[in-house]
């Protein structure tokens, strides 16, 4: 065999051997980064009014080393403002993700939300926003006021102590929850999310207006981010 072929042979062998050992696969070791933000949708319990986005703080974001790997490779906490950053990265085909509660309601289990990157060059790679849903919205209302009682049978009125005062949120067809109110007829509901809400305390029907002895007298509001702590007017029932 010619010594010029078998030379040229092996200067081949080696050099596709030297390329194949400078190329880094995906994960540490390089100048590129991956940024974006996390963001959550709350919702009602059954995912069908959007109560309110925000993003989210102290929570994992997942990043995935090449297109076939089972699982992360590393991951990262959000920021204050729901900011991540994974940082010295290789080149390489990058899968980002974060788990989501699932809105179908066809998983009990949280599912993953993902957003692919593919660096090809040094740069910093911006993914935009990772999307993902609950149905427990941040608790960050309260609701207060007072019951006024009028007493028809000796014309006198007062805010009345220990009376049962219901809530209603949302679609919600029953009340969840009740408070009694206190020796000065004040009531207060606690760690309310963002939504409509309907108040309601029973009273004689006076004015004849129902089949039954009692009927509710109903309040509505809303709790809102930039209005979260509401004070309602007296609510005024009879006996």
């Amino acid at each position: 065999m010619n010594k010029n072929y078998i030379l040229k042979l092996f200067t081949v062998i080696i050099l596709i051997t030297v390329i194949s050992s400078c190329k880094k696969d995906e994960g540490f070791g390089g100048n590129s980064t991956i940024t974006g933000k996390l963001k959550v949708q709350s919702y009602n319990n059954d995912f069908t009014i959007l109560k309110e986005e925000r993003y989210l703080a102290n929570t994992y974001v997942y990043l995935i080393f090449g297109k076939n790997s089972a699982s992360y490779g590393t991951r990262v906490k959000t920021n204050y403002d729901g900011s991540f950053e994974f940082q010295y990265l290789n080149k390489g085909d990058y899968t980002v993700y974060a788990y989501s509660d699932d809105t179908t309601m066809k998983n009990s289990a949280p599912i993953a939300v993902t957003k692919e990157a593919i660096i090809s060059k040094r740069e910093a790679y911006d993914i935009g926003e990772i999307v993902i849903a609950d149905n427990n919205p941040q608790k960050i209302g309260t609701i207060t006021g007072k019951v006024l009682m009028h007493n028809t049978a000796n014309g006198t009125s007062y805010y009345e102590p220990d009376e049962k005062v219901y809530i209603i949120y949302d679609n919600d067809i029953s009340y969840k929850k009740y408070v009694r109110t206190t020796y000065k007829g004040e009531y207060k509901f606690t760690d309310l999310p963002v939504g409509h809400y309907t108040i309601y305390v029973y009273s004689k029907d006076v004015n004849n207006t129902s089949p039954n002895t009692e009927i509710p007298i109903i309040v509505e509001t809303n709790v809102y981010k930039e209005n979260r702590n509401i004070v309602l007017d007296d609510i005024n029932v009879y006996k």
